[in-house]
């Protein structure tokens, strides 16, 4: 009997061991770059299963009351970094005042146009163009000059009242624009492309927008896409090994893909002489290299000022955040919204309040 229990005691030590070297690489991994080991960022997407299971053994060895609470209470305040990035101490919203202002970034599904619904797509426009933001980024941005509906570049400058940067990654043969696009009511005294990935829709670009007697430098991403699609979750159970390696390789191929836009992207963020905002479709989950990664330079805006879990992915993976808004040290965030009313898209659209700080 003393061996039986002897040898339980032994296996529990060795699974406990195993257990928290894993846990240790899944807080870890998100250091570590895809471009050198990709596997170690889906190693990261066991973080939030990790810290909920945390969470539950804490509870129940709570209620009873067992000593050996301290180990999940240790392995969760290690993980405090990620628990931030879920679910963040909400913060009050600060008093705007005359000189503060507001960014939206949506993901605009190129207004719906390949729905076929030119009431919705109608809908969104004039949605978009109503919106009381003040700067407004729009990815997978969609313009047709002089058509009814998508001539979206008219409606949403106001007839040209509005400042505004249209680049487009592709021109079809009738002159339909697709991309990225940033409008201002304050004017834009420089812009430019961020050259992130040669012949593809996903890019960034900047505009230099003048407020008052500052400049901000705000950054429109749209990085790599994984792709996925219905038919990729609907496995075959004939082929379930072969859609599995098909969901990985279009994982590994969107994170080495931003990964080596990443690198690109911190050239602009080291450089910049202005206070930066980056914001857009990231494509990449809080628990990913490249989120961590802009952590280093810059604070994330639903961090600061979100609630809930901020979820901006509207399609099949409903649980994911994938649209952010990252700001410098420069900058005071004063509000944060995921605007989860507005439906229009697979994204739903972020906004978030900002004032500039004062200079000793």
């Amino acid at each position: 009997m003393i061996f039986i229990d002897f040898f339980v005691l032994s296996a529990a030590r060795k699974f406990n061991i195993a257990y928290a070297i894993l846990v240790l690489l899944a807080y870890t991994s998100v250091l570590i770059s895809p471009g050198l080991f990709w596997p170690a960022t889906f190693i990261a997407l066991l973080v939030p299963l990790i810290i909920l299971l945390e969470f539950s053994r804490l509870v129940y060895l709570l209620s009873k009351q067992s000593r050996h609470f301290v180990f999940p209470l240790g392995l969760i305040l290690l993980g405090f970094p990620f628990i931030k990035a879920t679910f963040p101490i909400f913060q009050d919203r600060s008093e705007r005042d005359k000189k503060d202002f507001s960014v939206l970034s949506y993901n605009a599904r190129i207004f719906n146009l390949y729905e076929n619904k030119p009431v919705l797509s109608e809908e969104m426009i004039k949605w978009s163009a109503a919106h009381s933001a003040d700067i407004k980024c729009f990815q997978e941005y969609y313009n047709l000059d002089n058509d009814l509906i998508f001539g979206t570049t008219k409606r949403l400058s106001h007839k040209g009242e509005w400042y505004h940067f249209i680049q487009p990654a592709v021109v079809n043969r009738i002159g339909a624009e697709f991309g990225l696009a940033i409008f201002s009511k304050y004017p834009i005294v420089a812009r430019g492309m961020i050259d992130i990935k040669k012949q593809s829709t996903n890019s960034a670009i900047f505009a230099d927008i003048a407020i008052g007697k500052d400049t901000v430098r705000v950054i429109n991403v749209h990085l790599q896409s994984i792709g996925f699609t219905d038919a990729d979750f609907a496995i075959n159970p004939k082929q379930k090994m072969a859609g599995i390696k098909n969901i990985i390789e279009k994982l590994k191929i969107g994170f080495i893909g931003r990964d080596k836009q990443l690198k690109k992207l911190e050239v602009y963020l080291e450089k910049s002489k202005y206070p930066v905002i980056i914001c857009g479709d990231f494509n990449d989950t809080p628990y990913s290299y490249s989120y961590f990664k802009f952590k280093r330079y810059l604070q994330n805006a639903f961090e600061e000022k979100g609630k809930g879990l901020g979820f901006s992915y509207n399609g099949t993976l409903s649980f994911l955040r994938i649209d952010h808004q990252f700001f410098s040290e420069d900058i005071e965030i004063t509000d944060f919204k995921t605007e989860l009313e507005t439906k229009f898209s697979d994204h739903f659209p972020i906004l978030a309040g900002y004032k500039l700080k004062k200079q000793p």
